[in-house]
């Protein structure tokens, strides 16, 4: 069973985020409309207050494309009581697709926080790793000339 929409939502494929429209949403897909859109046979995961599946491009066809969902969708959940936007939706649709609460921008900005403290996270245990090495290098540097003198003055005092 097929049922119309007018859902805004985020793409996510290989060339990154864009912005597109859902059209219509079935069981085991749904129909998109935007720029650019990914080729058929790529894997593209999409994002809306609504929704967060990933799906197969099954074909795409100018500023349109059909995706096929992994999982089977419950529409009725995802539309709630009636199509109407203000209408309350149900939990979860299935194990993977999750009813997002927090707009596409929120989870991109979530996700930036996250890389940043990754990042942050990794340049400190790169520096930890190169003061060790560092500290390391130097002390073996400096006990060079300090073991011969130990050497000298035990050899001297025998």
């Amino acid at each position: 069973m097929r049922r119309s929409t007018f859902w805004e939502a985020r793409l996510h494929a290989d060339g990154g985020w864009l912005d597109v429209v859902i059209c219509n949403v079935s069981e085991h897909g749904m129909m998109l409309k935007g720029q650019q859109l990914p080729a058929r046979g790529e894997f593209v995961e999409i994002a809306s207050d609504v929704i967060a599946v990933v799906a197969q491009v099954r074909w795409s066809k100018g500023e349109r494309c059909g995706l096929r969902t992994r999982e089977r969708l419950d529409v009725g959940a995802l539309l709630g009581p009636s199509s109407d936007e203000g209408a309350s939706r149900r939990e979860a649709v299935s194990t993977r697709t999750i009813i997002r609460k927090d707009s596409p921008s929120v989870i991109a900005a979530r996700s930036r926080a996250r890389g940043r403290r990754i990042d942050l996270w990794s340049t400190m245990g790169l520096v930890i790793v190169i003061i060790y090495m560092s500290v390391t290098t130097t002390g073996h540097v400096l006990s060079q000339p300090m073991t011969r003198i130990s050497q000298a003055l035990q050899a001297h005092n025998r």
